[in-house]
């Protein structure tokens, strides 16, 4: 088997049971070796809703670290909370998807603070179709 197969073939094979198990198995040293995202820096826009928070939660256990928006700062800073008690790397911001320079700022923060940006991920609504329109 070549040598790539075989380290593939590990990660997914768990050491107690010798068969293939979803998700990750073992110590969190093999955990820790298997987080897609580690080191990754990550903006979600929206992380205070249901499938932002969700966004956020996923790319902080696979070790990015995650700078979270909302436009009510309340729920973005519980789930940054959630976060960081869960051992993970994240900031809350209080951003205006509909404020262009509000954007620009907090990237342009980001960027200053972690160096680099990896992932911006979008899980803003906008439910008022007027709005919607007018952002075309």
């Amino acid at each position: 088997m070549p040598e790539e197969s075989r380290a593939t073939s590990r990660r997914a094979v768990s050491r107690t049971e010798g068969k293939a198990t979803p998700g990750r198995v073992g110590s969190n040293t093999e955990k820790e070796m298997n987080m897609i995202l580690r080191n990754k820096v990550a903006v979600i826009y929206g992380a205070g809703g249901d499938i932002g928070g969700d966004v956020a939660r996923a790319f902080a256990r696979e070790g990015a670290k995650v700078f979270l928006t909302g436009h009510k700062l309340a729920p973005v800073e519980a789930v940054a909370k959630d976060i960081v008690a869960d051992g993970g790397a994240a900031e809350a911001a209080e951003v205006d998807a509909l404020d262009e320079q509000g954007i620009d700022k907090h990237l342009q923060s980001v960027i200053d603070k972690a160096a680099r940006l990896d992932i911006s991920f979008n899980a803003i609504a906008i439910q008022d179709e007027k709005i919607f329109w007018e952002c075309l």
